[in-house]
């Protein structure tokens, strides 16, 4: 039997994040995903239009290294704030933040480059800051609720 400091303190860990939070995080999950696996294609040289029709290969190709691990480094701590939005961790709030680093470098990086207008990237980062913002709102109620 758990002693009741113990239960207590796990039970701190956990935040009940919402349907609406674990749709707009996965969501831009799949959205990282996407865009990872496009470049992890191009860089084994799997032109993307051939598989996907679209019209990305010439500026994936010019994809600095650094940039391409960026991007893969911003799908994995998306895809760990899924799983800890999933398990109800307050942790979530941190790994969707971090994830905002390498997805603002390689946008940065992509802006430079000819064959990309940066639309989708300009709202992608704000839709990640304002998730970043309800989920540490949801989790800061549920803390002050204790």
């Amino acid at each position: 039997m758990p002693e009741p400091a113990k239960a207590n303190n796990r039970r701190a860990q956990h935040v009940a994040y919402g349907t609406f939070a674990t749709a707009l995080v996965s969501l831009l999950a799949l959205y990282s995903a996407f865009w990872s696996g496009l470049v992890l294609l191009a860089w084994l040289g799997i032109t993307p239009e051939r598989v996907f029709q679209l019209d990305v290969s010439d500026a994936l190709s010019l994809l600095p290294v650094w940039t391409r691990l960026a991007l893969w480094l911003w799908t994995t701590l998306l895809m760990a704030a899924l799983v800890a939005v999933l398990f109800r961790r307050k942790g979530a709030v941190v790994l969707l933040a971090s994830a905002i680093i390498p997805h603002l470098a390689a946008f940065l990086t992509l802006s430079a480059n000819p064959y990309y207008d940066g639309t989708f990237g300009y709202l992608n980062i704000a839709l990640e800051v304002f998730v970043v913002y309800w989920l540490a709102r949801q989790a800061m109620q549920v803390s002050a609720s204790r």
